[in-house]
């Protein structure tokens, strides 16, 4: 999937870590795909979201919707059939999402 593969690449651009791309194909009506990515601080998280939402949008692509921004320690972006979540590590393991969607 191309919006996919073009949001693995900006979050690799902006070294984030940890990325892990979870297929909900059959499992849920929400996405076809979450991804979640780790950043090392609120900062990085929020230059991490910057880069995704640019590069979809040099490629003619959307982002609907970003919720968590300002604090920056969890950024969600509804990518329509792809949702991103860009964590601090400390949040990432709090909620461990991988764990329930897995």
């Amino acid at each position: 999937m191309e919006k996919l593969d073009i949001i693995l690449k900006a979050l690799d651009d902006k070294i984030a870590e940890n990325i892990v791309s979870i297929d909900l194909r059959g499992k849920s009506s929400i996405a076809e795909y979450f991804v979640i990515a780790t950043g090392s601080v609120t900062n990085h998280n929020q230059a991490i979201c910057d880069e995704v939402v640019l590069q979809l949008k040099n490629n003619n692509m959307d982002c609907l919707s970003t919720e968590g921004y300002k604090d920056g320690n969890w950024i969600l972006l509804d990518c329509g059939e792809v949702i991103v979540h860009i964590m601090t590590e400390d949040y990432r393991s709090y909620y461990n999402l991988e764990r329930l969607w897995a």
